[in-house]
C-alpha cells in the first residue's frame, strides 16, 4: 500500500513478484497498483458500490457458472492444472450460515460509510484500502465457497478488519454527534464479532485447539 501512496511502481512490482515465487495467487496484485493509482473509479460512489454488491451476492452463483468453462481452461495453462477438476465443487461445511450474513450486514455497513471515510481519512490512504477490499468481497460474492477460487481474494477479503477499524475510529471520534441507533448498532457489531471470534476459536477453526497458546 505504502509503495501506491509513494508512487513507487518499481518497487511495488518487486514484492508482488517476490510474493508470486511463494503462491502464484499473488499475481492477481500486480494490477491493483494502478486501481489503487485512478483518481476516480465509478465504485467509489456508495449507492452504485452497494448495487453491485448487492448484485453479486445475490446472483454471483450464475455469474460463476458462465465464467467456469473460462476459468477452467484458465487453470489448465497454469501450475495448478491438477485443481482444474475441483472447480465448481463448494466446501458447504466451511464458513456459512449465520456468520457468513454476518459478514454480508457489515459489508453493506461499511460500503455506506464509505463516502464519508474516504473524505475524512484521505491522507491515511483509505481510498486504496477501501478499493483493494471492496474488489476482493465481490470476487468472494462470484466464486462463493468453491474448493479452489475460495482462497484467490482472500487476501483482499481480509481488509474487511482494515476498513472496519477506520470505520469504527470515524465512529468513536464523532460518538456525541452519532444518534443511538448508530451507537447501538456498532456496539452490536463489535460484540457479535468478539462472540463469533470466541466461538470459532472454542471450534478449533483454522486448527487453533479451544484455549490453546503458543508456548503451553
Amino acid at each position: 500500500i505504502q509503495y501506491i501512496k509513494q508512487r513507487k511502481l518499481w518497487k511495488y512490482i518487486s514484492y508482488i513478484l517476490l510474493a508470486i515465487g511463494f503462491h502464484y495467487t499473488s499475481v492477481i496484485l500486480l494490477p491493483l497498483y494502478f486501481i489503487g493509482r485512478i483518481r476516480r473509479t465509478f465504485w467509489d460512489d456508495y449507492r452504485l458500490g452497494l448495487i453491485i454488491y448487492v448484485v453479486t451476492l445475490l446472483g454471483g452463483a450464475y455469474i460463476f457458472d458462465n465464467l467456469l468453462i473460462i476459468i477452467q481452461e484458465v487453470f489448465s495453462q497454469t501450475p495448478y492444472f491438477n485443481y482444474a477438476p475441483n472447480l465448481g465443487i463448494w466446501m458447504m461445511e466451511v464458513h456459512s450460515g449465520l456468520g457468513v450474513l454476518l459478514f454480508n450486514l457489515i459489508d453493506i455497513i461499511l460500503i455506506f460509510y464509505s463516502r464519508r471515510l474516504i473524505q475524512i481519512y484521505q491522507k491515511e490512504g483509505f481510498i486504496i484500502y477501501y478499493r483493494f477490499y471492496f474488489l476482493g468481497i465481490l470476487f468472494a460474492n462470484i466464486v462463493g465457497l468453491d474448493m479452489v477460487l475460495a482462497r484467490v481474494p482472500f487476501a483482499l477479503e481480509s481488509l474487511r478488519f482494515v476498513i472496519l477499524a477506520f470505520c469504527l475510529d470515524y465512529v468513536y471520534r464523532s460518538w456525541h454527534t452519532q444518534n443511538k441507533y448508530v451507537r447501538f448498532c456498532f456496539c452490536t457489531m463489535i460484540l457479535v464479532l468478539l462472540l463469533v471470534f470466541v466461538v470459532d476459536i472454542n471450534n478449533g477453526s483454522a486448527g487453533c485447539a479451544p484455549y490453546f497458546f503458543y508456548g503451553f
